[in-house]
């Protein structure tokens, strides 16, 4: 079994045998969690990917958005959100 099919394999057994039913993943638009998210979508498992920019320019997370519409358009049971934390943020500083 190929190294992906197998670590998927793994998160799967480890969310249905911990009686949870999706996976969330903050998408940075970085490598780590690029991988982590498609594992996790492999596993045919509803997985939930979130953006949360704050005080960003919009085309700074253009490669978050778009790794998360890729996700969308290959794999089913994908849910989208996109939070901007900026107003949050300034609330608290």
């Amino acid at each position: 079994m190929a190294l992906e099919k197998e670590i998927s394999s793994w998160l799967k057994d480890y969310l249905l045998s911990n009686n949870l039913n999706s996976f969330i993943i903050g998408i940075s638009g970085g490598i780590d969690s690029a991988v982590t998210s498609t594992l996790c979508a492999m596993t045919g498992c509803k997985t939930i990917v979130i953006t949360m920019p704050i005080h960003q320019n919009p085309n700074e997370t253009d490669r978050g958005m778009e790794h998360c519409s890729w996700l969308s358009e290959n794999y089913k049971h994908i849910e989208v959100l996109n939070i901007d934390l900026t107003e949050a943020y300034e609330k608290f500083k």
